[in-house]
């Protein structure tokens, strides 16, 4: 018998944790957020709140560009310098997922709104 299978039959089903949790890839800021709808939906963004991840392989810039929206809406980029490993990831189908993981009144536009990447096991 297989190892997990004994170990499924010993432990009992109420003390397995009902899901785990996700591995945080990255916690950074918004790029980009001043040129795009960022401004405009300013009131809507609130801390916990899922944001959507577009790759887009196409941008002359960034080849690992990766696209952040908030309801349909592009507030900004992950930014360049912490793209690469969550672009390759997307690329192969892998589930990550993102959020607002903090919000500041004041500072600089890109530092405004902070976005976490995580991955989802």
């Amino acid at each position: 018998m297989k190892r997990r299978r004994v170990l499924g039959l010993i432990v009992p089903a109420a003390t397995r944790p009902a899901h785990k949790k996700n591995i945080l890839l990255l916690d950074s800021s918004v790029a980009g957020f001043r040129y795009y709808s960022g401004e405009e939906i300013w009131k809507k963004l609130e801390p916990g709140r899922s944001l959507d991840l577009k790759r887009e392989p196409g941008n002359p810039f960034d080849y690992d560009a990766v696209e952040i929206y908030h309801e349909n809406e592009k507030i900004g980029y992950l930014p360049r310098s912490d793209n690469m490993v969550i672009a390759q990831l997307m690329d192969k189908g892998v589930d990550v997922k993102a959020r607002i993981s903090g919000i500041r009144e004041e500072g600089s536009p890109n530092e405004r709104v902070g976005v976490a990447v995580e991955l989802r096991v």
